[in-house]
């Protein structure tokens, strides 16, 4: 993988913990711009569920995992 690119792949149990992280990162981010939105943590419990059930998709690149999105019907 070259340092500009980006691979989309379905996310695993093993996700979780930098998922959990990654979510935790923008809530803090969006508090310190007093937007009201994301003020509880999402449980690791709920995105464990996510990555189990398939609905779990995360995009890495060369230092890891930058984003992540669940896609259910």
């Amino acid at each position: 993988m070259g340092p500009t690119d980006l691979a989309v792949e379905q996310g695993t149990p093993d996700d979780v913990t930098q998922a959990v992280a990654l979510l935790d990162g923008a809530r803090r981010w969006l508090h310190e711009r007093s937007i009201d939105q994301w003020r509880h943590a999402i449980p690791a419990e709920v995105v464990l569920g996510d990555a189990e059930r398939g609905e779990l998709f995360v995009v890495r690149d060369q230092s890891g995992l930058q984003a992540i999105i669940t896609v259910t019907d």
